[in-house]
């Protein structure tokens, strides 16, 4: 299919309004008689995006050639688009903005944009309904809008300076997300997720810079490589892309950040923002030009590491959103894999291109779906509360790799795009590959139980988070057919993501938990009608594969094999600790029951976190031995620090550095023109 097909389908002229739109609400939002209806507006922002997307897919799938379906469409641009575009991408150019601002849409960001307005919108109505009786929504609403601008910004971007604001926006505004509820708890993962962010930054600004000095051009496709410079460069863009996709090693705000942050902002933090991290990878990393074999390799082993380790942290955690964060670490695993393999072996690019956007896809919805379960889940009471588990067994299943679900085409079409890889690659991947699903299907049971038997494990009940909370408040309610005020207890180092008590009852988040699941299951319809026979052809490999299986009962058995085995363990572990399916215990069982210890989240940061809190204290001290200077000194020897301090002084006035920054922003402006 031409790469131009979705993008002469799109009105240009509308593009730059996707990431203005929300801004525009931001400005109706510090207005307060226009509050009510930006704050009524607010969830809906990503509408426009959605809408877009689809229009761009069905153009691309019902034009002349009537060659594929929508899904098939959005994917195979990839393909043709990310090997070698065949002429350049339409563009949209602004060039008196910034150092010139460019908006297009080819294949890859209709993927991303499809996956973006979808699940920013779900997420928005969950969120109107989850802080309808919020006193700090507003606040919500302004940091939501500022990271969803952000985020559209980056992908409608054509060009390094675009993309680079819109993942900077993007990146500032979800630290409002991450401590919306005040608590200790979210004020330290707020801190540490903004110390990660400023650090990848900094890496990724500086390997831009190194990436396009000698270019004549900042549009993208980014022409050359760097120079002699080319290996620092990227590796600095994989780095400063690789703490918003939870690179191990990287991730150390993930698991912080998402229990501490309101259910919906979970939802888009995990299903789309990390997606930002490797929809950069894919724009600005040469994965199709030349092969990178020492960066390649790190990132193929970085991926399995992360895929492997992240599920045994996950299997000791008790909060489901912990889990579901150290879910989210193993699965962009499988991502990096992708990225690593390209960068090893550029030939497989290709194959590899609509593997990962379909990935991408499948486990933003998933995991989407997943954590706006985990309040539903905590609502349901009763029979409606069985209902709820079995739904939300779906997605964890298709995130497991249930055969004819959308996890069993991502995975396997990522599976036969890395089978590209020279030896010993492809070798090692065929045994660590199914121990990763192993791992998945085992995190999904532990993820399942903890929602099915909370009082099972120990302070599981004070982790709950506002979900327990809601549960309580809207029981109570419906007792005393009024409204009732739920006082939150927690245990020490909990914490509560609700919306403050208010009085109010919050309504369930049913609706549209079932949309987004919908959605997600969704994802696997045109693979199960390829394998049908009933589906037009065009499909993209993950899905065109299914009628070629040359023995599909055989495909299918090996992929239900990890799903079996894991099974079998998590039975095993069960049985070992002392409960039994229902979650009571044994009643022979005469010793206190077996609990597996747990890894504190943020793992590493442990480790490193006390060295730095001295550091810092040090360097307080430092500041406070400079402020002995503050006064008239006779002494020579004290001449200098005083100055020092004078100067410091000086240059922390609001004029002075406002100046100096607006002359810096026209230097580098001049310079690079």
């Amino acid at each position: 299919m031409n790469s131009t097909l979705a993008l002469a389908a799109v009105p240009l002229p509308w593009l730059p309004l996707l990431p203005l739109f929300p801004l525009l609400l931001i400005l109706l939002l510090l207005w307060r008689r226009s509050r009510a209806l930006a704050t009524a507006l607010a969830p809906w922002a990503a509408v426009p995006a959605l809408l877009l997307a689809l229009y761009a897919a069905l153009y691309a799938a019902l034009g002349p050639a009537l060659s594929a379906t929508v899904l098939g469409a959005a994917l195979t641009g990839p393909t043709v688009s990310l090997a070698a575009p065949a002429a350049p991408p339409m563009a949209l150019e602004w060039p008196q903005l910034l150092l010139g601002l460019r908006f297009g849409l080819d294949g890859l960001g209709t993927v991303f944009l499809l996956l973006a307005g979808l699940l920013w919108s779900l997420a928005g109505w969950a969120a109107q309904i989850y802080h309808r009786h919020d006193e700090r929504r507003h606040a919500l609403w302004g940091f939501w809008l500022a990271a969803l601008s952000g985020n559209l910004w980056l992908i409608v971007a054509q060009d390094a300076i675009g993309f680079y604001a819109g993942f900077a926006l993007m990146s500032v505004a979800a630290y409002g997300l991450i401590v919306h509820a005040r608590s200790a708890d979210a004020w330290r993962a707020g801190r540490v997720y903004l110390i990660m962010a400023v650090l990848g930054e900094a890496l990724l600004l500086s390997g831009l810079l190194l990436r396009v000095a000698g270019s004549e051009s900042l549009a993208l496709p980014l022409e050359g490589n760097g120079g002699q410079h080319a290996s620092l460069a990227t590796a600095l863009i994989f780095l400063g892309f690789g703490v918003k996709a939870g690179v191990l090693g990287l991730h150390l705000w993930l698991p912080l950040a998402h229990p501490v942050a309101p259910t919906p902002a979970s939802a888009v933090l995990s299903g789309v923002m990390i997606k930002a991290g490797l929809l950069g990878w894919m724009r600005f990393l040469p994965l199709s030009t030349e092969p990178w074999p020492l960066l390649g390799a790190a990132a193929l082993l970085l991926g399995l590491l992360a895929a492997l380790i992240a599920v045994l942290i996950g299997l000791t955690q008790r909060q489901p959103k912990v889990l579901l964060a150290y879910s989210s670490i193993s699965q962009m695993g499988f991502m990096t894999l992708g990225i690593g393999a390209a960068l090893l072996h550029p030939g497989g690019w290709p194959a590899l291109a609509p593997a990962l956007a379909l990935y991408a896809l499948h486990h933003g919805l998933a995991k989407g779906a997943l954590f706006l379960g985990v309040a539903a889940v905590a609502q349901a009471t009763g029979a409606a509360r069985r209902w709820a588990l079995a739904m939300q067994a779906l997605p964890a299943l298709a995130l497991a790799g249930l055969p004819l679900s959308s996890g069993f085409w991502a995975k396997d079409g990522l599976k036969q795009a890395l089978s590209s890889l020279p030896a010993p690659w492809p070798e090692a991947l065929t045994w660590l590959l199914p121990i990763g699903a192993l791992g998945t299907t085992l995190l999904m049971l532990r993820l399942l139980w903890l929602q099915a038997h909370p009082q099972a494990e120990p302070h599981a009940q004070a982790h709950a988070h506002a979900d327990s909370a809601i549960t309580a408040n809207t029981v109570a309610t419906a007792i005393t057919g009024g409204t009732a005020t739920t006082a939150a207890t927690s245990a020490p180092g909990t914490t509560s993501t609700a919306a403050p008590a208010s009085g109010h009852a919050t309504p369930t988040l049913r609706a549209p938990w079932l949309a987004l699941l919908l959605a997600s299951l969704a994802l696997g319809v045109p693979g199960l009608l390829v394998f049908l026979g009933i589906a037009p052809p065009g499909l993209p490999p993950p899905f065109a594969a299914a009628p070629a299986l040359a023995f599909p009962a055989l495909s299918f058995a090996l992929a239900m094999l990890p799903l079996l085995l894991g099974a079998a363990l998590a039975g095993a572990a069960l049985h070992w600790s002392g409960y039994t399916l229902t979650g009571r215990p044994h009643s022979s069982h005469s010793q206190p029951l077996r609990t597996p210890p747990q890894i504190t989240p943020g793992d590493l940061l442990g480790l490193i976190e006390a060295p730095l809190q001295r550091f810092w204290l040090a360097m307080l001290a430092l500041s406070a031995q400079l402020d002995r200077y503050r006064g008239p000194s006779p002494t020579p020897a004290h001449r200098w620090p005083r100055t020092l301090w004078l100067e410091e002084r000086q240059l922390r006035r609001l004029p002075v550095a406002g100046a100096a920054l607006l002359a810096l922003l026209l230097l580098m402006a001049l310079l690079m023109r």
